[in-house]
């Protein structure tokens, strides 16, 4: 059975001067592999070191947008900024999907085989490391994410038994951890969602052959930074599940049938990935995400000199991307 189209008023997507509303993106100057950051200034920086033809610079809003052409490869990639946060990154994937798949002045679909292809998206951030063997500067490589926020929430996307079992472990964990009489700690609902596995595959693949170090596990997203990840500054502040990031990090999910591997463990958090891997997976895109640990919450140990970690976490997305492009060249996709 076919779904339905919709018919889009100008209003539910902004189009100004042939441009998507935030990213003021036309549908050319996107490529159908993407790194997303959620610094604007990181951009920049990724795309001298590894993009050696730079075809389009955009910025508006705070978010930068750069496409070119790979030093390694020459695969056309686009890096792109979300902001902090799911509730940023939700209106920037949005408009990623409708770059790629509608005509910007009809707000019709675009029914073209380069619409069709499926876009690929690798997130590449920082995070905090929930583990105390994590050292810093690790590159974590998501398997799932789970979502401490609500934004995906309001995406209805169908589930399955490993992410069902994802998502009753950590509720369990989080309302048994609020703080007694808390106002909202019953109705914490958090959500799971899948990395697709050619994207962890092709990660951990050039992690290996580079001898970064690295981990593959359970991403956790939060809403926030400071309460939504645990952290206190002011006594007043009170948070509503103290050591947040201790609970979560504590969830076994060993006894997970038909999870990936059984040594999956809740490694850090940061707050995009759960959002990221949920949208995508409702319209068919490989979805990846790989973050560098510059906290570590267990020792309280934070690292200043980020330059080497970050690098080695976006060398692992853009080789990863250009893998996959090859791979995709060969089956004529």
């Amino acid at each position: 059975m076919t779904t339905p189209d919709l018919e889009i008023p100008e209003s539910s997507l902004p189009v100004v001067d042939g441009r998507i509303y935030h990213l003021s993106v036309g549908t050319e100057e996107l490529a159908d592999y993407i790194i997303v950051v959620g610094d604007p200034e990181r951009v920049p920086k990724v795309a001298d070191q590894f993009l050696e033809k730079i075809e389009h610079d955009r910025s508006h809003r705070g978010l930068r947008t750069i496409t070119g052409l790979t030093k390694n490869g020459g695969v056309r990639i686009s890096i792109v900024t979300t902001g902090m946060g799911t509730p940023s990154l939700e209106i920037v994937v949005n408009e990623l999907i409708a770059l790629h798949e509608l005509n910007l002045e009809t707000r019709k679909p675009l029914n073209t085989p380069r619409s069709k292809k499926p876009l690929t998206i690798i997130r590449v951030g920082t995070s905090g490391a929930i583990r105390s063997g994590t050292a810093l500067g690790t590159s974590i490589i998501s398997a799932y994410s789970v979502g401490l926020d609500n934004t995906a929430t309001y995406y209805d996307c169908p589930s399955n038994p490993v992410l069902d079992a994802i998502e009753e472990k950590v509720t369990t964990a989080l309302r048994a951890a609020a703080r007694p009489g808390s106002r909202f700690g019953s109705r914490l609902a958090p959500y799971a969602s899948q990395a697709h596995p050619e994207v962890v595959a092709a990660l951990e693949k050039v992690a290996v052959d580079n001898k970064i170090p690295y981990k593959v596990g359970v991403t956790a997203s939060a809403a926030g930074f400071f309460a939504n990840q645990g952290r206190e500054i002011r006594p007043l502040l009170k948070v509503t599940v103290p050591n947040v990031d201790s609970v979560v990090g504590s969830v076994d999910l060993s006894d997970i049938k038909g999870i990936c591997s059984p040594d999956l463990k809740i490694e850090n958090l940061e707050m995009e990935s759960a959002t990221l891997f949920h949208i995508c997976s409702m319209v068919g895109y490989r979805a990846g995400a790989v973050c560098c640990t510059v906290a570590q919450r267990r020792t309280g140990e934070f690292l200043d000199k980020q330059a080497e970690a970050v690098y080695n976490a976006s060398k692992l997305a853009v080789d990863a991307l250009v893998a996959i492009a090859q791979e995709d060249a060969k089956k004529g996709l």
